[in-house]
């Protein structure tokens, strides 16, 4: 790998940092839906510093098991979120059935398809195309406000955004290099490059959500 893609990689390692600094700093003002935003950025920076405690210090080392167990945290708190930020649209119900099944599948997946020794794509997939179907639902849901207002003072628009960018970004990358036959390796790390560039501003719309108050 270049000097230049291995900058970048780093850059989306360290991108968390900025929403990090601002949770630590607000967080006793945040409002109920904000502070699981909040924790989204804890247990996400939480999970990169023990991948790479493992990769340093363990013989034979494989952090996957710790992006298996991730992705069912991270899937819990954004569905909480979008049960706040959508109570309007769809019934709560909803949402807990959603974790419930969601849950069901990530299990059964690392236990029989996708062993914790291996990449969870499945899951990842999954998750990221409930997100997207998420981000565009709160869109329609403003776009059917009554009262127009402006979009970029409201948190939970920079929200969905960042969501809808990077999970509709990183959908096409993963079905690529996964399900696609004879991908040549450079094509594999692009597409890996490419998706640390997502998380950079995945985490920058994230960074813009946690200034913006909420103006619901």
């Amino acid at each position: 790998m270049s000097p230049e893609a291995l900058n970048l990689v780093r850059i989306s390692q360290l991108s968390i940092l900025i929403p990090l600094v601002l949770v630590l700093m607000s967080y006793k003002r945040f409002q109920p839906k904000k502070i699981l935003l909040g924790l989204v950025i804890v247990f996400t920076f939480g999970a990169e510093v023990i991948a790479f405690l493992i990769v340093e210090f363990v013989q034979e080392p494989n952090n996957l098991p710790v992006y298996h167990v991730l992705v069912i945290l991270l899937f819990f708190l954004f569905n909480r979120l979008y049960k706040h930020i959508l109570k309007d649209t769809i019934k709560g119900e909803v949402f807990d059935v959603l974790m419930v099944l969601f849950t069901v599948f990530a299990i059964l997946n690392s236990l029989w398809l996708q062993p914790l020794n291996t990449f969870n794509s499945n899951t990842i997939v999954t998750a990221s195309i409930i997100y997207v179907f998420l981000s565009l639902i709160h869109f329609r849901q403003f776009l059917q406000l009554s009262i127009l207002k402006p979009l970029s003072g409201d948190w939970t628009f920079w929200l969905s955004a960042g969501l809808l960018l990077y999970h509709s970004g990183s959908l096409m990358l993963f079905f690529f290099v996964n399900y696609v036959e004879s991908v040549p390796k450079e094509v594999v790390t692009a597409s890996w490059l490419l998706n640390a560039l997502f998380n950079v501003f995945l985490n920058g719309f994230y960074t813009i959500a946690l200034w913006k108050k909420s103006i619901a």
